[in-house]
């Protein structure tokens, strides 16, 4: 059987989320997998390499889809509601895991790192323009942030109907109507 890289890259993230990162090894991979080696290296140098595109992949399903699925909502509160909606929806597992790993990792810190710039850096283009003064969207954007990432740090503590209330509350205190 032949696995495509995002299958890989899937079970990947679903490794890390259930068994941490110390299994993401090719043996650990591949077992998982059901395949062999070979097809592992078909597509992955080494388990660097395999890191590194993992990181990637997250980066791409978890900020920059999401980012193109809104970017199309021409209202900015619009705009803002529905990226609510989908990080709502979103499994919040990988996240959770890789924030763990980077405690420990200083190539998966500087990866979240700039996941969370580049989130930020979104988040202030949406809030900015809804302000009478634009200096604090920046601040703005990192304390939306700040909720988005400890909400899903205190899953067990916060529902996601809960969650989803402290949103809109946080979107109507920081981006009043002009």
């Amino acid at each position: 059987m032949k696995l495509t890289k995002e299958e890989w890259l899937s079970a990947g993230l679903a490794i890390l989320t259930e068994q941490g990162p110390d299994s993401l090894k090719v043996d650990i991979l591949c077992k998982y997998q059901g395949v062999t080696k070979g097809s592992f290296y078909h597509h992955f140098n080494n388990r660097l390499d395999y890191i590194q595109q993992l990181l990637a992949f997250w980066q791409q399903q978890n900020t920059q889809d999401i980012i193109a699925q809104v970017e199309h909502i021409a209202s900015l509160p619009q705009r803002s509601a529905a990226l609510d909606a989908i990080t709502l929806a979103a499994e919040t597992g990988p996240e959770k895991a890789f924030r763990a790993w980077a405690q420990t990792d200083a190539t998966v810190a500087e990866f979240v790192q700039q996941v969370d710039e580049k989130r930020v850096e979104y988040l202030e283009l949406i809030i900015a323009p809804q302000l009478p003064n634009k200096d604090g969207a920046n601040l703005i954007a990192k304390l939306a942030y700040a909720h988005f990432v400890g909400a899903q740090q205190l899953d067990a503590l916060i529902s996601k109907d809960e969650w989803r209330k402290m949103n809109e509350l946080l979107r109507n205190v920081l981006t009043p109507a002009n």
